[in-house]
């Protein structure tokens, strides 16, 4: 006689993959509860920048985004260009920052925080990192650059902090921007003053004593942000 052996296999709610659990519970015949979940990925791809007055609508700016990615990290820096200038003049105030389709916006600065809920905060500083100087290391004496009216959002509850008073840039970090647990959160712009009529900032300048000698050149130096995870508290405003 044959015998006919039949082989079984048991497969567990284990291995049938998440959709096979039983999440569904009926105590009686017009009841029931199931459950309800989402989880979320890690956001450390890098980003581009929003507007500063509008964190909901991204901008375009012709100049690179961070390739760094993080859930915390420095977006977007814009360029400070003063343009060409006359040698008799004191003052001078920043371009606006061109986008990609050609309008301007203020020069801003775009800070992405996406950490779960151990996150306290950040604050944002600035410095330059020596003197104007041209190619051939001649000095720009006495040059400086100053923020003012700086700004984030619209009034909104989750726009981060800004200082409320203007700032002379120098040699070491001085916080401009910042946020605390409870603001901050995803991605927003500080933006560098208000843009006037001829794409310039009231926001950024620099200031050249009259006697300072200028030779027919362009002089450059550099500003440096860093972010930092503490929360922001120094004399701050939205």
């Amino acid at each position: 006689m044959k015998r006919l052996i039949i082989f079984g296999v048991f497969l567990a709610p284990a291995f049938l993959g998440s959709d096979a659990v039983i999440a569904a519970t009926y105590p009686n015949a017009t009841n029931a509860t199931t459950d309800a979940n989402i989880e979320f990925e890690k956001d450390d791809d890098p980003v581009g920048p929003v507007d500063p007055t509008d964190p909901e609508k991204p901008v375009d700016p012709e100049g690179p985004i961070n390739p760094n990615g993080s859930e915390l990290m420095i977006t977007y820096v814009s360029k400070l260009n003063f343009g060409m200038q006359e040698k008799a003049s004191t003052t001078f105030s920043a371009l606006g920052d061109k986008m990609s389709d050609g309008s301007y916006i203020v020069p801003i600065v775009s800070v992405k925080d996406s950490r779960g809920s151990d996150r306290a905060g950040w604050t944002l500083t600035a410095k330059v990192d020596g003197d104007f100087t041209d190619s051939t290391g001649h000095v720009l004496q006495g040059a400086e650059v100053t923020y003012s009216n700086l700004h984030s959002g619209n009034g909104q509850s989750n726009a981060p902090y800004v200082i409320g008073t203007a700032i002379t840039l120098n040699k070491s970090e001085q916080a401009i921007a910042g946020a605390d647990s409870t603001n901050g959160v995803n991605i927003n712009s500080i933006g560098l003053g208000e843009l006037q009529n001829d794409n310039t900032t009231n926001g950024v300048t620099l200031t050249v004593p009259k006697s300072s000698v200028k030779n027919t050149a362009q002089y450059t130096t550099t500003i440096t942000y860093n972010l930092t995870a503490d929360p922001f508290s120094s004399g701050s405003t939205n």
